[in-house]
């Protein structure tokens, strides 16, 4: 069974009800907090999508924040003939922004970050690895 949207719990004249995906970090805790023009709701990075109620005739400011130290912080100004469906993405690396737009139009921040500290990870493992078997050599 389908729960209803978050409601608004603002002053308002008519309202609309937006989907917002949830694509969350890579590094991420169990929870975040989505913010519709400044209330917060808690929710868990595993929910996939919500439902939000939000005004129909001005712009809202949404955001989503991780509660830990790997936020993955991102805001959108939704304008009142702007899309029903958002999407939130994610960073690849926790020191990278998240994103939030239109579903399919974005790219997940921090991959080259993360791919370039994962093969000075793989080097410095086999640089050990080499030392390792030059002094075991030695030894022998």
């Amino acid at each position: 069974m389908e729960s209803g949207p978050i409601p608004y719990r603002l002053e308002h004249g008519p309202l609309r009800v937006i989907t917002l995906h949830v694509r969350p970090p890579h590094v991420r805790e169990s929870s975040a907090t989505v913010g519709v023009d400044g209330m917060q709701h808690p929710i868990p990075w595993d929910i996939g999508s919500l439902r939000l109620e939000v005004p129909a005739d001005r712009p809202v400011s949404l955001s989503i924040v991780g509660t830990g130290r790997y936020a993955g912080a991102a805001t959108y100004v939704l304008e009142p003939d702007g899309p029903d469906e958002l999407e939130y993405l994610g960073p690849a690396h926790p020191s990278q922004a998240g994103l939030i737009g239109v579903p399919g139009t974005m790219t997940r921040q921090g991959k080259g970050l993360q791919a370039g500290l994962l093969v000075a990870l793989a080097i410095a493992c086999l640089v050990f690895l080499g030392i390792m078997i030059l002094f075991a050599s030695w030894l022998i």
